[in-house]
């Protein structure tokens, strides 16, 4: 459902897993459609999900932001499996109300922050869990580039879901302090560049700039250990790692590519499908979800509160 920029992917990687067979493709703009019969044929494609509803076991939201509640739940309601775009709304209220429909008929429920499932993500979190470099002290990231403030909210909720999933991720617990500023688009009076504080129980503190004003694609998460540094540059192609410091095993520096042939929404993809077939809860599961935009709504209550006069 939505066949942007990201959707296209959505359905193409869908598509491309045996298990699974794309019958439907749905948006509102007759461009979309176009495209969508021409990448797809003998596939339907329709402006309304309404026709699909009685024979899809799945349903792929990729819509606008804006729009995500309201399209998951709708599928929820009639009692379909659910992928819905990050983030999955844009309040936590929103957001539980489809943690409820899913867990009241037992439906899988992903939400999409696919940099969870990068491979290179998941050597960080492995380092974490063997305490390769010692305990975690603070997290860092910078994410930048042009957005289309015409579909996007703003750069908060447009950038801000990839790195608090991350931060979340490798904190494993939320944050107890939020506070946040940054500065307005004047033409739009939305979010155009935020920096993001966060502390979490202990002495973990992590750092989240997001900017749209810069035409510069950065995508740069910086991990401080006790005994190192691992930095994760995603702005190259298959991303890449930058393990320094004095390892169990090892010391200096290290430089890991990621696979090429191997990317995080493709597994995404694959792991949806195994959730829906084994009756596993996914790894970013409606919960996580909800606690991703938790925070990034209680980024927002205190940007604004620093615009009031």
């Amino acid at each position: 459902m939505g066949y942007g920029r990201w959707g296209m992917k959505v359905a193409r990687d869908l598509a491309g897993i045996p298990r699974a067979r794309l019958v439907g493709i749905v948006d509102v703009d007759s461009h979309a459609r176009a495209r969508a019969s021409e990448h797809h044929p003998g596939v339907t494609v329709e402006q309304r999900l309404e026709p699909f509803m009685d024979y899809v076991d799945l349903v792929a939201v990729c819509t606008p932001a804006v729009d995500h509640h309201e399209h998951a739940r709708m599928a929820l309601q009639g009692k379909k499996h659910v992928m819905v775009e990050k983030p999955m709304a844009l309040t936590s209220k929103g957001a539980m109300e489809l943690v409820d429909l899913a867990e009241r008929s037992s439906l899988t429920f992903l939400v999409g922050h696919q940099m969870r499932y990068h491979k290179l993500f998941e050597r960080i979190l492995g380092i974490i869990h063997d305490r390769t470099l010692g305990d975690v002290r603070s997290i860092s990231c910078e994410r930048g580039g042009p957005i289309d403030l015409d579909t996007e909210p703003d750069v908060l909720w447009a950038y801000g879901p990839h790195d608090v999933a991350m931060v979340l991720a490798i904190t494993d617990c939320d944050p107890s302090l939020i506070h946040s500023r940054g500065t307005l688009d004047a033409a739009r009076g939305v979010i155009d560049e935020i920096e993001i504080g966060l502390e979490f129980p202990g002495s973990v503190k992590a750092a989240i700039r997001l900017d749209c004003k810069s035409d510069n694609r950065i995508r740069q998460m910086t991990i401080v250990f006790e005994r190192g540094t691992v930095v994760f540059n995603d702005a190259v192609p298959g991303g890449k790692l930058t393990i320094s410091g004095v390892g169990n095993e090892s010391s200096g520096v290290r430089e890991i590519a990621g696979p090429p042939d191997e990317p995080p929404l493709l597994l995404e993809c694959r792991h949806l499908l195994e959730c829906i077939v084994g009756g596993v809860t996914p790894l970013t599961d409606g919960r996580f979800g909800q606690r991703v935009t938790s925070v990034l709504e209680r980024a927002a209550i205190s940007f604004r509160s620093l615009q009031s006069p």
